[in-house]
């Protein structure tokens, strides 16, 4: 894996009082809150929150994923150039930007 980052399993955590938290073993990674469209507005824990926590604890598997998928792509592309239409290239090539464009933003690099 490309990032440096806390490794995982990281997981998602009620802490004491209700709040959201996303942990790897012991250490809090991220506390986790819904907010209104307005600023400074702050909700209860429901549905949001718990959808966001989940999303920030699969950070890493996605990571993980999106790298391998990437170059499995870039692959699958080498080798079946010229047995493919030329659109179906265009439309793998655009999954690669997509997921390298993803991959730049988890980990800070340039894409």
């Amino acid at each position: 894996m490309s990032a440096q980052h806390t490794t995982g399993p990281w997981g998602v955590f009620e802490d004491i009082g209700g709040a959201l938290a996303v942990h790897a073993r012991a250490l809090a990674i991220a506390n986790v809150v819904e907010c209104d469209e307005q600023p400074g507005e702050v909700f209860e824990f429901g549905p949001v929150s718990m959808a966001n926590a989940r999303l920030i604890a699969a950070a890493p598997e996605l990571l993980e994923a999106a790298e391998a998928n990437s170059g499995i792509l870039q692959a699958l592309l080498v080798h079946l150039q010229g047995a493919i239409s030329d659109k179906v290239c265009a439309d793998i090539r655009e999954r690669i930007s997509a997921t390298d464009a993803a991959i730049a933003k988890a980990t800070g690099s340039a894409a």
